[in-house]
């Protein structure tokens, strides 16, 4: 059966990311620095050993070629010439035997027996013919104006460089292919390690604050580390229960009895004309403090919870189209204008309630802070990785780049906004609701106006 092409294309970008994550491991790159070290001493050890036993090889080739020399030059002092061109003829017939080669030069230059050793740099006594394979040759000068050329092949050497070289090419294979596969299972370990040190941080990070990172029996490096993070986070997720129990409860005494007077001015308001202007005015601040409250124990009932908990399939399109429809007419008596951009988007998972005040939030604070006549364009679409991308940007006076970094975090308000009603917790909420949806929210502040960017990762599409 064929494989399909996006089958491949999936199997070469893992190869990839494997690839990438090895190149970036330390442990990984530590490996291949060591192992082409060890490599690089392997081969200069090898050349070391390789030139000392051929120079040993060499120096015996000499004493064995001087010895020949010795002994026909006994019989050539002994019995002359013709004895010696005996002798040299003997050796002559004999040369497929051993390694050695004989030649003898006249005076007149004619040169007899193994000519091709016979080299035209007279004044030296050894030298190297370039055949193959190479001979050394020694040349003894005789009184009479002869020359006496006595050489060996040195075929044991060129043996010798290949055997050397073999055993070191295989020695240096193994070498290389035993590291880097124990390099590779190591690593796969190591990287295995980290991964499960990631994960379980990254959880953390999304306000799973009740969970820790994995303790095996081996009690390793790695374990000795978890069981440090896991005290620091049991300290921190004791301290941040603490803190929201603090919150809770006194957003909890407060709104109680605020509640009760709110209830009270307004009997008062009911028996009595006199004072109703100033008691309404009261009743309307008793609501934004009142409002305060609930967003604060939201917020915290948010963040306290890790996953969504009426999960199911929500059309954000559908979301964002019907809650454009119900701000359009309080967008347009301040002469306001909400263009409404969607692509096609998949369908995703999450909590519709808690999305739909994801996008509440986004269009109210765009319409508030915005200012009169002034647009407020809200986009939908994904990018290449299929990631929905929810956008809702202004082109109002903006936020500064150092007040937009602080945007997110509870009660913050800029300067411009605290003469306009709101607790300081609406994009707070937005970030914790986006975070329950493996969502990022980023603020855009380049140009005019303020953008808000809700990224939610593919992991949470439906599609």
């Amino acid at each position: 059966m064929a494989t399909s092409p996006a089958c491949c294309g999936q199997s070469e970008v893992r190869g990839i990311f494997l690839i990438n994550r090895l190149l970036h491991n330390k442990g990984f790159r530590l490996l291949i620095i060591t192992t082409a070290c060890f490599s690089l001493a392997c081969i200069l050890l090898g050349l070391f050993i390789s030139v000392r036993m051929q120079n040993t090889l060499e120096s015996q080739i000499r004493t064995h070629i001087l010895q020949e020399a010795r002994s026909l030059l006994v019989d050539y002092e002994q019995d002359g010439l013709p004895e010696l061109l005996h002798d040299v003829r003997e050796r002559f017939e004999l040369r497929d035997i051993d390694n050695l080669l004989h030649a003898l030069r006249s005076p007149d230059g004619k040169v007899l027996f193994d000519k091709d050793i016979v080299h035209e740099r007279s004044s030296e006594d050894w030298y190297h013919t370039s055949r193959n394979p190479a001979v050394l040759v020694n040349v003894t000068r005789l009184e009479n104006g002869y020359a006496l050329f006595v050489g060996e092949r040195l075929t044991a050497i060129d043996d010798l460089k290949v055997l050397l070289r073999n055993n070191v090419l295989l020695f240096l294979g193994c070498t290389v292919l035993l590291s880097l596969v124990t390099g590779l299972l190591v690593t796969r370990n190591f990287m295995a390690r980290v991964d499960e040190v990631t994960t379980a941080t990254r959880l953390v990070g999304r306000h799973s604050l009740s969970n820790r990172l994995p303790v095996s029996p081996a009690n390793d490096d790695f374990d000795r580390l978890a069981v440090a993070i896991n005290g620091m986070l049991e300290r921190i997720e004791t301290l941040v229960h603490e803190i929201r129990h603090v919150t809770n409860s006194v957003a909890h005494d407060l709104r109680t009895p605020l509640s009760r007077v709110r209830q009270e001015l307004e009997l008062l308001s009911a028996t009595s004309d006199k004072d109703a202007a100033r008691i309404e005015r009261t009743v309307s601040m008793l609501d934004g403090t009142l409002s305060t409250f609930t967003a604060m124990l939201q917020l915290a009932e948010l963040e306290s919870d890790p996953v969504p908990r009426q999960l199911q399939t929500v059309s954000l399109s559908n979301l964002v189209t019907n809650i454009v429809d119900l701000y359009r007419p309080d967008a347009e008596e301040k002469g306001q204008t909400l263009l409404l951009q969607e692509g096609q988007i998949p369908d995703m998972r999450g909590d519709p309630s808690l999305l739909n005040q994801l996008i509440v939030n986004l269009v109210e604070n765009a319409i508030s802070y915005s200012g009169e006549n002034s647009t407020v364009r809200i986009e939908l679409s994904k990018d290449n990785h299929d990631n929905i991308i929810l956008k809702v940007s202004d082109n109002g006076p903006g936020v500064s780049v150092n007040d937009a970094e602080k945007l997110l975090q509870p009660f913050f308000r800029a300067d411009r906004s605290r003469t306009t009603s709101g607790t300081g917790l609406g994009l707070s909420i937005v970030k914790a609701i986006a975070s329950l949806h493996n969502g990022e929210v980023k603020l855009n502040t380049a140009g005019q106006g303020l953008g808000v960017e809700v990224t939610f990762r593919r992991q949470f599409n439906s599609g």
